[in-house]
């Protein structure tokens, strides 16, 4: 019994035994680490020392560095040995960056910063799109905010706003490297307000540089940031619009720039209360319905402008100040006592009609046309009216030539659509018809974004058609609360 017990007592003396010696190992291996690690740090630390013997560089921060994360990174997180890089680092990566001049050489230090990106993390990701508590701040963040941002800052300080593309070209470089918080900081409390400065002092009137050459450069940045300095750039257009005459082509080269710029209902106040009524006013007073001797000049100005304007407001303002008057003239002309020479008169009607090109395809336009038509074959078919040889003839093949021509119009039509509900029918189950409606607005070069909710329909921007979708078909405003229904391929008629 008592050898018994001496047995198992050297049994447990001798576990005890194995494990503490493997503690010990355990601890001699910890002692170990923790030299090396202290034997790494502390020279570190008496390199970056002023009069050292040997002077640290970076190359050896970054080989240290790379050997305490992949060596030794329990240690690094447990005594939080990246804060080294504070007095040891940043000291160093400072003096790098004293002769940097960021707007000449933008991309000089970025291998250096991606370095010590990776370094500086532990390979951790952080929110960097919130701006960190000052005391709290990630290292890289740091790093990037008490020595790179002072460089861009004196940089900011001496930039010619209207010189962009240097200062693009640095921010465009830096963007991968910078946390989100600095590069909003950068645009919102550096760019922008120098920008709005800017703006508010350029005259569109006496600056020979267009604004656009300098600003919209920055719109890939900015992006809606830019919004609030639109409202100051459309009243100053507006303003340089007061004495505007069309003859002048150059207000289209200066609001052209700010179509896909503006937004939709922006851009359409600005031409409908600076352009519009100047078409309005050169129509009404200066084009002289003469078929007599016909100058042409301020209907070309007019009609310069139909491929820009707001369709339906531009269609509305032919109606108003260029139909009633042609109208009027030609009544007047068909009287018999005028003795009218109707070949004359149709060939005055077509040539007309010619200069309205793609517009005439709209319904009020087409309707215009439609009774001046009827107007004539009124006039011919009125009994005892003496009337000259063909006049009936010219009347009744003008009048089927345009029966034919809204025949065929309407075949089309009826065949686009068909074909617009095969291709949606045959596209397959992941493309919708809106997404074949998108692509045909990529196609075409237009925007293509809902706008609001109208009688249990989504509408949609088409350029600057407004419309719905349904069963798929594209319905296209006409004219208000009026929708009709078109091909795909004659939708971007009305874009």
């Amino acid at each position: 019994q008592q050898l018994r017990h001496e047995q198992d007592r050297l049994v447990r003396l001798k576990h005890e035994h194995e494990e503490l010696e493997k503690s010990v190992s355990a601890d001699r291996k910890h002692i170990d680490r923790l030299q090396s690690v202290s034997d790494l740090t502390t020279k570190l630390v008496e390199r970056s020392q002023p009069g050292s013997s040997y002077p640290l560089t970076l190359e050896d921060c970054e080989e240290t560095w790379s050997i305490l994360q992949s060596h030794y990174l329990q240690e690094c997180k447990l005594y939080e040995l990246s804060k080294l890089a504070v007095p040891v680092v940043f000291p160093i990566i400072a003096k790098a960056l004293e002769s940097w001049d960021p707007l000449a050489t933008s991309t000089l230090p970025c291998d250096m910063f991606t370095r010590w990106r990776t370094l500086l993390t532990d390979g951790r990701h952080f929110d960097d799109s919130v701006v960190p508590n000052q005391k709290a701040m990630p290292l890289y963040d740091r790093l990037v905010w008490e020595h790179w941002m002072p460089k861009l800052r004196q940089a900011m300080q001496g930039w010619n706003v209207r010189t962009s593309e240097p200062m693009i070209e640095l921010l465009e470089t830096w963007l991968p490297l910078l946390p989100g918080w600095v590069t909003s900081h950068i645009l919102d409390q550096w760019v922008f307000p120098k920008l709005e400065r800017e703006v508010n002092e350029w005259n569109p009137t006496t600056d020979p540089q267009p604004i656009n050459i300098w600003l919209h450069p920055w719109l890939p940045l900015m992006s809606h940031r830019m919004e609030p300095i639109y409202q100051p750039i459309r009243y100053r257009l507006s303003v340089a619009l007061t004495n505007w005459h069309p003859r002048d082509q150059s207000a289209r080269a200066m609001l052209m720039p700010w179509v896909n710029v503006f937004s939709q209902g922006s851009m359409d106040h600005l031409l409908t209360r600076s352009i519009l009524p100047k078409l309005a006013e050169c129509l009404s007073r200066e084009l002289v319905i003469d078929p007599s001797d016909q100058k042409l000049e301020p209907f070309h100005w007019v009609m310069a402008w139909s491929d820009f304007m707001p369709r339906q407001a531009f269609v509305d303002m032919l109606d108003k100040h260029f139909f009633r008057k042609w109208v009027g003239v030609l009544h007047q002309w068909l009287q018999p006592i005028n003795s009218p020479n109707y070949e004359e008169v149709i060939r005055w009607y077509s040539e007309w009609k010619n200069l309205f090109g793609s517009l005439s395809d709209h319904p009020l336009v087409e309707a215009r046309f439609k009774s001046v038509i009827e107007m004539m074959h009124h006039m011919v078919s009125q009994p005892g009216t003496a009337l000259p040889p063909g006049a009936f003839e010219n009347v009744a093949y003008i009048a089927n030539r345009e029966r034919m021509e809204q025949s065929r119009k309407a075949d089309r039509g009826t065949a686009m659509l068909e074909r617009s509900r095969m291709l949606a029918a045959s596209a397959p189950v992941s493309v919708s018809f809106r997404d074949i409606v998108q692509r045909k607005a990529e196609e075409t070069g237009v925007q293509f974004v809902p706008d609001r909710m109208y009688n249990g329909h989504m509408l949609y921007h088409f350029g600057r058609a407004i419309i719905y979708l349904e069963s798929n078909v594209v319905f296209v405003q006409n004219k208000p609360g009026t929708f009709v229904p078109v091909s795909i391929e004659e939708l971007t008629a009305f874009a």
